[in-house]
C-alpha cells in the first residue's frame, strides 16, 4: 500500500475513492445495519471525495515536498469518512470550499504579487460559512495563518477581504436565501450531530506522532518547503484547539463540535504521512494500522456501549 500511496501514476489515485467507499459502507453497517441504504448520506460522502481530489491537486502544485504523494488526500478520507454518518452533510461541503481556499494559498510564493490568488482564497473561505454556519471560525483562522506566514501587500489583503465578503454580498441580494443557510435543501442536509464516538479520535495518536516528526524534518527542508508547510501545519491545529476551547467553555456547542472534528480531520491530513519515515522498519505497517483504526472507528457504533 505504501508503494501505491507514494506512486505518481494517475491510476494510483483510485486507492483514495476506493478507501472512501469501503469506509462509507462500514460506517453504514455500524450506524444503520441492514437499513443503511435508506439513510445513506451520499452527499456527504461525495463531498469528502471531492475534497480529497482538491487536496491532492493542491499538494502536487505546492512544492511542499520534492515528490508529492497521495498521503494527504488518503489521510483525509481515513479520518473524515467515518464521521459522515453522524454529522451534517453541510459540514463536509463547507470543508470542500475551505480546501479550495487552502489550495489557492499553496499557489503563493514569497515575494510574488498574487492578488488574484488572494481573492479566490478569500472567496472560498467566505463561502464556507454560508453552506455551514458552524464553520464560520475557519474563515478568520485561514486568513490569519495565511497572512502570518506570507505577509500580504495592501492590494493582496484588500483582495482577500473582497473575496471573503463577495458571497455575503450576493447572499443579501437573493431573498430566497434569507430564510437560512441554504435551508431549502432539506432536513438531511442539516441533520443534528450524534456522538461520533471513537470515529473522530481514532487517528489522533498517529497525528501527534506525525506532527513531532514533521517538526524535525523542517531542518532539512528548502526555504520554499518551510514556508509552505506553515500554511498546512497550523490551521488544523488551531481549528482543533478552538473547537476544544468552545466545547470546554460551553460556548456554541454545535460550532465547537464542528471546529473540533473538522480541525482534527485537517490536522491528520497533513501529519499522517510523516509517520512513515524512510528506512524505518515499521514504515510499511503504518498505512495498514491507520486503515484498521479508521475501519474500527467506522464500525464503532456496532460495539456495545459505543
Amino acid at each position: 500500500m505504501l508503494r501505491l500511496l507514494h506512486s505518481s501514476q494517475p491510476v494510483a489515485w483510485g486507492i483514495v475513492p476506493l478507501t472512501a467507499a469501503v469506509l462509507f459502507v462500514l460506517g453504514g453497517l455500524g450506524v444503520h445495519g441492514g437499513s443503511m441504504m435508506a439513510h445513506a448520506p451520499w452527499g456527504a460522502g461525495l463531498a469528502v471525495v471531492v475534497s480529497a481530489r482538491w487536496i491532492h491537486t493542491a499538494h502536487l502544485a505546492s512544492g511542499m515536498r520534492t515528490r508529492p504523494n497521495l498521503f494527504p488526500s488518503w489521510a483525509w478520507v481515513l479520518v473524515a469518512t467515518p464521521m459522515v454518518w453522524a454529522t451534517p452533510a453541510s459540514w463536509w461541503w463547507g470543508m470542500a470550499l475551505l480546501w479550495l481556499s487552502v489550495g489557492q494559498g499553496l499557489r503563493l510564493h514569497m515575494g510574488e504579487a498574487r492578488p488574484d490568488a488572494h481573492f479566490w482564497s478569500g472567496l472560498a473561505a467566505g463561502s464556507a460559512p454560508i453552506v455551514a454556519p458552524e464553520l464560520a471560525l475557519w474563515c478568520p483562522v485561514l486568513g490569519g495563518v495565511l497572512f502570518a506566514w506570507r505577509p500580504p501587500k495592501p492590494g493582496e489583503a484588500l483582495m482577500w477581504m473582497a473575496g471573503a465578503l463577495t458571497p455575503w454580498w450576493l447572499l443579501l441580494g437573493f431573498s430566497w436565501w434569507r430564510t437560512g443557510s441554504v435551508g431549502w435543501v432539506g432536513a438531511p442536509w442539516t441533520q443534528g450531530v450524534d456522538s461520533p464516538g471513537m470515529a473522530a479520535w481514532a487517528l489522533l495518536p498517529l497525528a501527534m506522532v506525525g506532527w513531532g516528526l514533521r517538526q524535525q524534518s523542517l531542518a532539512r527542508a528548502t526555504a520554499r518547503q518551510r514556508v509552505t508547510r506553515k500554511w498546512t501545519q497550523w490551521p488544523g491545529l488551531i481549528g482543533l484547539a478552538a473547537g476544544a476551547l468552545m466545547l470546554s467553555t460551553g460556548w456554541s456547542a454545535a460550532s465547537g463540535m464542528a471546529m473540533a472534528l473538522t480541525g482534527l480531520a485537517m490536522w491528520v491530513t497533513w501529519t499522517l504521512g510523516w509517520c512513515c519515515p524512510p528506512r524505518w522498519k515499521g514504515t510499511t505497517w503504518v498505512p495498514w494500522l491507520a486503515l484498521v483504526l479508521s475501519a474500527g472507528a467506522a464500525l464503532g457504533p456496532m460495539w456495545p456501549g459505543v
